[in-house]
């Protein structure tokens, strides 16, 4: 082979040695790399759902505290107010309650058909006549609803019956809460990045801590609660059918895809009719939680990058080094070739010289044979002449 084939062929081997290499390498590196981010979302991804579940839990925990709170206010006001339905005393006992605390819009106290008594809020009053909450407490039972529009506003009724000294209702008393405190019961506090959210039994929004401070019902109303159209995501549809607290990754009422945890705020209080269902949710955006992983990601495609140049210059110096290797070997294998030829031809010339030499031999052999032979017979002749002159 030319010494041109043979560099040829080097170049060869050193370019099926790069391919080898990255072919064996390239895969484990990627594989490595996929299996290491993936080992990190799983779990970021299950301690964001943890946490959003926690979140939810302590938010229910803190919705059902004030609710109670409310009820035993209620029961307060109507017990005092079973004592004595005068009006100087039903004006006492509101005035005395809207003094104290300001988480009701309106209290008001009414007869058993539905005239208003005494008000908070004069002027004002929730209409109580034919409303189910009503009859309810009518019918001597705690009533709760849930977030109700009533055009521009919004109650969120609590009534319970006032008892007389005989032990039948005589009255009711009802309180529309103050929907304003829903931006501190359903806000943990948490950074601007984590959200609350809380829909209804229907799957209409209620609150989201994305919406910030509310005051009132119209600016509840503006930022979006109990739109028309109800809130539908994974979170919800799995709450509904466990009725139990769980995790999820889902897209919430803006469309961002988070991940986080819910419970359930099936709030019935003892002896009330008619319970919140309540779905609270909490949760983080997906791409902060999962932002590590990015980054990861990106390390690594760099390292990958990097670790791909290395095995490819490595190869190269490795494949070059080879080549002239196996080059030099081939060339001395050329001379050692050419010189074995060379020792051949000398050893067949001293063959055919050996051979002329011994041809010459075997006819020297012969010609003194023959003469051996004549000196024989010369020896014969020169006895039979001495016989004769003898």
């Amino acid at each position: 082979m030319t010494v041109s084939g043979w560099m040829r062929r080097g170049v060869r081997y050193r370019y099926r040695l790069v391919a080898a290499m990255l072919l064996v390498s390239v895969p484990l590196m990627v594989a490595l790399a996929w299996l290491l981010t993936a080992a990190s979302s799983a779990d970021l991804t299950a301690s964001a759902e943890a946490k959003g579940q926690n979140t939810s839990r302590a938010v229910t925990l803190r919705v059902e505290d004030w609710l109670r709170d409310r009820q035993a206010q209620l029961k307060q006001i109507s017990i005092q107010a079973g004592d004595d339905m005068s009006p100087a005393n039903l004006r006492n006992t509101l005035d005395g309650i809207q003094q104290s605390y300001d988480v009701y819009d309106l209290v008001e106290i009414t007869d058993l058909h539905g005239k208003v008594l005494v008000t908070s809020a004069r002027g004002q009053s929730l209409a109580a006549g034919g409303q189910s909450w009503f009859r309810t407490a009518v019918d001597g039972h705690t009533a709760l609803t849930s977030l109700v529009r009533h055009g521009s506003r919004i109650e969120w009724i609590l009534a319970r019956p006032i008892v007389g000294p005989g032990g039948h209702p005589t009255g009711v008393v009802a309180a529309s809460l103050h929907v304003g405190e829903l931006s501190n019961l359903l806000n943990p506090e948490l950074d601007s990045k984590n959200t609350v959210t809380a829909v209804d039994a229907t799957h209409h929004l209620v609150y989201d801590t994305a919406m910030g401070a509310i005051s009132s019902s119209s600016q509840l109303l503006t930022a979006g609660a109990l739109a028309s159209q109800p809130v539908d995501n994974t979170a919800i549809s799995q709450a509904t059918r466990s009725k139990k607290p769980g995790v999820a990754r889902f897209l919430d009422p803006n469309g961002n895809d988070v991940i986080g945890g819910y419970d359930i705020l099936n709030t019935c209080l003892p002896g009330a009719r008619g319970c919140l269902d309540w779905i609270i949710s909490a949760q983080q955006p997906a791409s902060v939680v999962l932002a590590p992983v990015a980054n990861q990601r990106t390390r690594t495609i760099v390292i990958v990058a990097i670790g791909t140049l290395v095995a490819v210059a490595a190869a190269l110096v490795f494949g070059t080094r080879e080549a002239k290797k196996l080059r030099s070997l081939a060339d001395q294998t050329t001379l050692s070739g050419l010189e074995v030829r060379s020792s051949a031809a000398e050893l067949s010339a001293s063959s055919d010289e050996l051979a002329a030499t011994t041809t010459l031999q075997s006819a020297a052999v012969t010609q003194a044979t023959s003469t051996t032979e004549e000196l024989a017979r010369a020896s014969a002749a020169i006895a039979d002449t001495v016989d004769e002159v003898a």
